[in-house]
Parts: C-alpha cells; sequence; structure tokens
C-alpha cells in the first residue's frame, strides 16, 4: 500500500465509527433541511484536507485545482470543480455557510 492508501483507509474507517455517532448527538433545530448526498465521500475529502497539510502548498484552492486534479484524478474519479465543492463546505466537517 502507498502512504495515500494507508492515509485514505485509515480516516475511512475512523469515518464508518465516527459519524454515525455524529449524527446522532445533532440537535434538530426544527426546520426541513435538504440533505444532498455528494460526489465525493466525507472520507475522500478529509484525506484531501490532510494531503494539503501534509504537502508544502500554502493555499488550498492552488493545491487542489493545479495538483489534485492533475495527479490525484485516478484516485479521486469523482472530483468535482473547487467552487462547488469546497466554497460550501469548507471544514470537512461541519457545513459552516447558513
Amino acid at each position: 500500500m502507498n502512504n495515500l492508501d494507508e492515509i485514505y483507509c485509515e480516516i475511512d474507517d475512523f469515518c464508518q465509527a465516527f459519524l454515525p455517532l455524529w449524527q446522532q448527538q445533532l440537535l434538530d433545530s426544527g426546520e426541513r433541511q435538504r440533505y444532498r448526498h455528494s460526489t465525493l465521500s466525507m472520507s475522500e475529502v478529509m484525506t484531501l484536507l490532510i494531503l494539503f497539510h501534509m504537502s508544502r502548498f500554502c493555499d488550498f484552492k492552488y493545491f487542489y485545482n493545479q495538483y489534485v486534479k492533475t495527479y490525484l484524478r485516478a484516485e479521486f474519479p469523482q472530483l468535482v470543480s473547487y467552487m462547488n465543492k469546497f466554497k460550501r463546505y469548507p471544514t470537512g466537517f461541519a457545513k459552516t455557510d447558513n
């Protein structure tokens, strides 16, 4: 296994255990909200964020557009444009815009 596979497997195992417990603890606001599944899984998003922090890139947008979309497209076949994904959910876990 290469480093990317190891990182992804660790994160995916974490998400499999953590996300159901996290969903149970969320408080209901009483408002109806749409829940659309993303083309990238939470494990993939978190893997990209960790890879960014392990890299020497200073700007995530540049890292995503220049490195991930060029060199990691085979590992992440469902990549979306930067604007579609990471402008809406910049933190990985929590939605920050209202």
